[in-house]
């Protein structure tokens, strides 16, 4: 009985796109997401500040854009050219799952939710807009704006301008 030796591997054993890439890759690099356009990540490595680049993780393309400025990845670059960066990984100091959730900026449990940004952290929905600043301004846009409040509703400020 002749066996044929080119057998594929069962497919849990199948080499992952990712694996292949990187068992030719000619030149891996470790790099950082600086911007999201689009759905399509630009990456900053070596002396290159604003590259657009592939993406081979089918998860990544699910995570929103605000969680993937400055995540460090593991890049391939195609044909070992600088200008064709392929992403394989995400780069991390621990396992996914080891932090508490306070240290993602959230408690499961709907008491508190907790969001920080470097430099701006905003909230949308349609024509309205809450921005958060690190110079401490807060920015409230709106078609209409309404404060309420069971007790005082206060405003304080070194100057209070009205229209």
């Amino acid at each position: 009985m002749a066996t044929d030796p080119v057998r594929p591997l069962h497919p849990r054993l199948a080499p992952t796109l990712a694996e292949q890439a990187l068992a030719s890759a000619g030149d891996v690099r470790v790099g950082r997401i600086v911007e999201v356009h689009e759905g399509r990540p630009f990456v900053a490595f070596g002396a290159l500040h604003r590259v657009a680049a592939r993406v081979v993780m089918p998860g990544l393309r699910d995570t929103p854009a605000a969680m993937l400025d400055g995540q460090p990845v593991l890049l391939l670059l195609e044909d070992g050219d600088p200008a064709l960066p392929i992403i394989v990984g995400l780069v991390s100091d621990t396992l996914p799952g080891a932090g508490t959730p306070a240290d993602e900026g959230f408690e499961v449990n709907g008491r508190r939710l907790s969001f920080e940004g470097r430099e701006q952290v905003e909230l949308r929905c349609g024509q309205a807009s809450i921005t958060l600043r690190a110079d401490g301004q807060v920015i409230v846009k709106g078609t209409r704006l309404m404060s309420r409040a069971s007790e005082s509703n206060k405003i304080r400020g070194a100057t209070v301008l009205i229209n």
